[in-house]
C-alpha cells in the first residue's frame, strides 16, 4: 500500500505537522507495512506541477490536510486525480473540513473519506480497513463517507477519551521517530504541547471540538524540546492556544529549557491574564523572543456578544514589563465583529499603537472575522445579519453595522500597513507613528489613507485589484513584487495622499520627509534598528503565511 499525504502550505519554509503526526500514528500502530511519504507545496504551485508530483508516486491513496485557504484547490485536484486514475482512493481532512464534512463530500462527490477533527486513529483505522478489503466503515469514529448515494457521518470521539489516558503522548513524535530531516527545519520547527480550548469565543470552533485542554506528558514535551535544542534549531514555535494555561506546567518546561537551551528563540500564543512577573522573567531566561496575544477590541459589548472575557487593556503592567524584557508582543485585532462599526474597529488598532510609547516593540496583527460554519457565530448569522462567502474561506462581506465599503476601509488600511512593513521592515511602526503625530492623525487613519492612495497609484491599484486580499500570501504577484521591493524603497512614495485633499504642491511632501528625517536621528532608529532581528522576521513571515494576514482564527493544520 502507497499513501501519499499533502499539504499546500503558505510558503516554501513551513510544513505540515499534522499530517506528521498522522504518518508517526499510522507507522506504530499499523499492524502492516505501509509505504507513507508527505509532499509539501506551495499554495502558489500550479496544478499541473502539484498534481505532476502526486502521481508519479503512483500512488493507492491520497490524503489533503486542508485549510481555508487550500481547500478549493484541492477539490480541483481531487477530481483530476480520479480522472486520471479512477482507481486512487482520496481522503481529506483538516480543520476547516470537519466544521462542514457532509456539504464538503456532496460538493465534491470524487472524494471518498472526510475524516473529522483528530485524524491519527481515525486515519489508520481506515488504512486497515481499506487493506482488508472492506466495503462498510461503520466501526470508525470520526468517518464520513459515501454509501449507495447517501452520505453517512460516524461520530468522531476524543482520542484520550476513548483509550481513557490521561495523556496524548498515545501519539508518537514524528522528530523522536527520525520522520523529519532535521536539516528541513534548522531554521523553523512546530511543536504541539496540548491540544484543545477553554474558552468559548463566538468566532472560533476549537473548544467546540474538545471542550477541554489536552495535554502531552512534560517528558514527551521535554524530550522533543531537547532533540530539537540539541540539533540548533534557530527558532521553534508552539502551536498552544495558550502556553501558560498551566502554569505549573509552563514553569517545568521554561526551566528545562533554561537548563538544556543552546541558542534556539522560541514563540508561542499567551494570554496574558495568565502571565505574573515571574513567568515573565521565565520566558525571558527561557529565549523567548515574542508571544502573540488577542485583543480582537476593545469595546467591552463587543467582548461580551463573541463571549471573549479578556480585556488587554487590565494588563497594562504587565505589557510595560515584558517590553522592560524586550519581549516583542504580537496583538490580534479583529475587524467585522458583530455589533462593530469601521470606528470601532478603528478605535482598538489605535489602542495598539497608543500602548506602546516608545519601543516599537509591540505590533498589531489585523484580522477580518470568518463565519465559520459549526461556530457560535454562524449560528447567530441571521441575528447579527452577517454576509459572507459561502463557500472556504467563508470571509465577511458585511453585516448589520459594516457596510460593504466599511470593509472595504479596512482593507485599505490591512493593504497600507503590509506594503509599509515589507517595505520598511526595520522600522514601520516607528515610521506609522511618528507620521500620525507630526501629521495629527491617528494611525489608523493614517493607514487608511495611504491605502487609498495606493489604490490611485497606477501600479499599486493593479497590485490591490487582483490581490485575494483574504489570502494575502498566496498571490504570486504580489508576493513577487514584495520580495523584490522589501529592502528599498524611496519614503516619499507614500505620503503624497495623506491629506484630506489632493496635493497641489510638493510642501506636505517635504514637511513629511523632514519631519521622519528629524525623527530618525533623534531617536538615533537606523542605529538601534540597522537590521529587523533574524528571529522577528521569522515569526512575521509565519503570522502572515499561517494565518494569511491574519484573517481567520484557525489551528494549524
Amino acid at each position: 500500500m502507497k499513501v501519499i499525504l499533502v499539504s499546500l502550505n503558505c510558503g516554501r519554509m513551513y510544513y505540515s505537522l499534522s499530517l506528521l503526526l498522522l504518518k508517526a500514528y499510522a507507522k506504530k500502530y499499523l499492524p502492516f507495512s505501509a509505504n507513507i511519504q508527505i509532499l509539501n507545496f506551495s499554495i502558489n504551485d500550479t496544478n499541473h506541477y502539484i498534481l505532476r508530483k502526486i502521481l508519479q508516486e503512483e500512488p493507492d491513496i491520497v490524503g489533503f490536510s486542508n485549510m481555508h485557504h487550500s481547500s478549493s484547490k484541492t477539490s480541483i485536484l481531487s477530481y483530476l486525480i480520479k480522472e486520471i486514475r479512477p482507481k486512487t482512493i482520496i481522503v481529506h481532512g483538516g480543520s476547516e473540513i470537519s466544521l462542514f464534512k457532509k456539504t464538503f463530500l456532496k460538493n465534491n462527490p470524487m472524494i471518498d473519506f472526510v475524516v473529522e477533527n483528530e485524524g491519527e486513529k481515525t486515519f489508520t483505522d481506515l488504512l486497515v480497513a481499506i487493506k482488508e478489503g472492506k466495503s462498510c466503515f461503520d466501526e470508525i469514529s470520526g468517518l464520513c463517507w459515501q454509501r449507495d448515494g447517501k452520505i453517512v457521518r460516524n461520530p468522531p470521539e476524543i482520542l484520550v477519551e476513548k483509550m481513557k489516558l490521561n495523556y496524548l503522548d498515545i501519539i508518537p513524535s514524528p522528530y523522536l521517530m527520525g520522520l523529519v530531516n532535521i536539516n528541513d527545519i534548522q531554521n523553523f520547527a512546530l511543536l504541539e504541547a496540548s491540544r484543545g480550548c477553554l474558552f468559548k469565543c463566538s468566532f472560533c470552533c476549537e473548544s467546540r471540538w474538545y471542550g477541554k485542554v489536552y495535554y502531552y506528558s512534560e517528558d514527551r514535551v521535554c524530550e522533543e524540546l531537547l532533540y530539537l535544542m540539541k540539533n540548533n534549531v534557530r527558532a521553534i514555535e508552539f502551536l498552544d492556544t495558550s502556553f501558560v494555561l498551566d502554569k505549573v506546567r509552563a514553569h517545568h518546561i521554561l526551566e528545562f529549557i533554561i537548563q538544556h537551551n543552546r541558542n534556539t528563540v522560541f514563540f508561542s500564543e499567551m494570554i496574558l491574564s495568565r502571565l505574573d512577573d515571574e513567568l515573565i522573567d521565565l520566558l525571558v531566561r527561557a529565549n523567548f523572543k515574542a508571544i502573540e496575544t488577542g485583543l480582537q477590541s476593545i469595546e467591552s459589548k463587543t467582548l461580551k456578544d463573541i463571549n471573549r472575557p479578556f480585556l488587554v487593556a487590565s494588563d497594562k503592567k504587565k505589557i510595560d514589563k515584558m517590553k522592560e524584557k524586550e519581549l516583542y508582543i504580537f496583538v490580534d485585532v479583529m475587524a467585522g465583529l458583530p455589533g462593530e462599526t469601521i470606528e470601532d474597529f478603528k478605535r482598538s488598532l489605535d489602542y495598539v499603537f497608543e500602548i506602546d510609547e516608545d519601543t516599537f516593540s509591540i505590533i498589531p496583527v489585523l484580522f477580518l472575522t470568518k463565519i465559520l460554519p459549526g461556530s457560535a457565530l454562524y449560528e447567530k448569522r441571521e441575528e447579527y445579519h452577517l454576509i459572507s462567502n459561502k463557500e472556504p474561506p467563508f470571509d465577511l462581506f458585511c453585516s448589520k453595522d459594516l457596510s460593504i465599503y466599511g470593509v472595504e476601509r479596512i482593507l485599505c488600511i490591512g493593504f497600507a500597513f503590509i506594503i509599509l512593513q515589507f517595505n520598511i521592515p526595520n522600522f514601520y511602526i516607528f515610521v506609522i507613528k511618528t507620521l500620525s503625530s507630526s501629521l495629527s492623525l491617528s494611525p489608523s487613519t493614517l493607514l487608511e489613507r495611504m491605502g487609498n492612495y495606493l489604490q490611485k497609484h497606477p501600479f499599486y491599484s493593479k497590485i490591490y485589484s487582483i490581490t485575494n486580499f483574504w489570502e494575502f500570501q498566496g498571490n504570486l504577484i504580489l508576493e513577487s513584487y514584495l520580495s523584490l521591493r522589501q529592502h528599498n524603497i524611496p519614503l516619499d512614495f507614500f505620503f503624497q495622499y495623506i491629506s484630506e485633499e489632493p496635493i497641489k504642491t510638493k510642501s506636505l511632501v517635504r514637511r513629511t520627509v523632514s519631519t521622519l528625517k528629524a525623527a530618525f536621528a533623534a531617536e538615533d532608529i537606523l542605529n538601534k534598528f540597522p537590521t529587523q532581528p533574524w528571529f522577528l522576521r521569522i515569526k512575521l513571515s509565519y503570522l502572515i503565511s499561517r494565518y494569511n494576514l491574519r484573517f481567520s482564527p484557525s489551528t494549524v493544520s
